[in-house]
């Protein structure tokens, strides 16, 4: 499923419960658009899982339906939301998405990109992720503390690329790997 993109849900997603990979997703507006939800039933999905258009969930309850922290075969995850989408109207409401798209902590890959909240969530260097080996945190420009990545002893990637409103790094960011910023 190399360069495909889902972008409308397929009919009868929900049905293809065995499927293992699924191609990079971009949740849509309308009817037809690929809505989060469709992955609910995909249990044994296993390697990387992209989510891209995060900001068209209307609330948590959408994203934890979804279910990631059960997902064990899942090693690299990228959450995305639209550049383009503006900002939140809500930074809460971002923050809450976030918590509910928690991963398994098997995960050994994470990207965030142009999150729109103002606060990271918790489980974002949280120790219970001692398996993170790459950590990419791009484009957060409303972020203005980063997470605790000095926790995560298996660390050895990590970038943090546009987080504008950052006003100081403190001992939150120390750590054993490298440190590309």
């Amino acid at each position: 499923m190399e360069g495909v993109i889902l972008r409308e849900t397929p009919l009868k997603i929900s049905n293809m419960k065995y499927w293992q990979t699924v191609p990079p997703v971009i949740l849509g507006y309308g009817q037809n658009g690929f809505k989060l939800k469709e992955l609910k039933e995909l249990e044994h999905l296993r390697g990387k899982l992209v989510i891209s258009g995060l900001e068209t969930i209307v609330d948590a309850a959408e994203a934890s339906e979804v279910n990631l922290k059960d997902r064990k075969c899942l090693s690299k995850i990228q959450l995305r939301w639209n550049a383009n989408a503006g900002r939140a109207d809500s930074s809460r409401k971002e923050k809450e998405v976030l918590d509910a798209l928690r991963s398994h902590t098997n995960l050994t890959e994470l990207q965030i990109v142009f999150y729109r909240g103002t606060i990271l969530s918790d489980w974002v260097g949280d120790y219970p992720f001692a398996n993170l080996v790459s950590v990419c945190l791009r484009n957060c420009e409303n972020c203005w503390v980063l997470p605790p990545l000095g926790q995560l002893p298996a660390l050895k990637d990590l970038v943090i690329d546009g987080f504008v409103s950052v006003a100081s790094v403190g001992d939150e960011i120390h750590g054993n790997g490298t440190c590309r910023c």
